[in-house]
């Protein structure tokens, strides 16, 4: 499975107890947080053909489940490429309006699936007590994932920290 440091929550949560977990960032901070989170593997593309490796370590299958949070579209091709076939490569974030990917048409002929996520689909009422279970059987260390609190009035500031090369997430307190 190849994954961006985020998306080993989704793992967890959704009852993937994937053997390998090869986190693929252009930030040295967010493989940090994927180590963190139990990513087993790491990878920088800048320094490395991911793909390559991807396929080293899976013993030349690639990655039974790719997820992508980035718009930026080579990282998504690049994403798709890295998928074993038959396999699925979700991605959550977009690229910006009229940005299009490039896909080989024989890659998903390949019975590689893509699949878009709105938002993350998430669905609070049953997230979010998924999440606390998950802390509280030690399965899903939260601590890790919050990178800064801030108060409701650094609301901008937490928006910037997001777009930066800042992993984790920021948890707004309220008054």
């Amino acid at each position: 499975m190849a994954v961006e440091a985020l998306d080993l929550v989704f793992c967890k949560m959704n009852g993937f107890p994937p053997r390998l977990i090869i986190a693929v960032d252009i930030s040295e901070k967010a493989l940090e947080l994927a180590r963190l989170l139990g990513a087993t593997h790491c990878g920088n593309p800048k320094d490395q053909d991911v793909n390559s490796e991807v396929r080293r370590i899976t013993g030349g299958k690639g990655a039974s489940k790719v997820f992508t949070n980035t718009g930026n579209p080579r990282a998504i091709e690049a994403a798709l490429n890295t998928a074993a076939v038959p396999r699925i490569c979700y991605f959550v974030g977009r690229p910006p309006r009229g940005i299009n990917i490039m896909v080989d048409p024989l890659s998903i002929f390949q019975q590689r699936t893509v699949a878009g996520s709105h938002g993350g689909d998430c669905f609070p009422d049953r997230d979010i007590p998924a999440y606390l279970q998950l802390h509280e059987e030690g399965c899903l260390n939260l601590g890790k994932l919050v990178s800064r609190v801030l108060s409701f009035l650094q609301i901008n500031f937490g928006i910037e920290l997001t777009r930066s090369d800042n992993p984790g997430r920021c948890i707004l307190s309220f008054p």
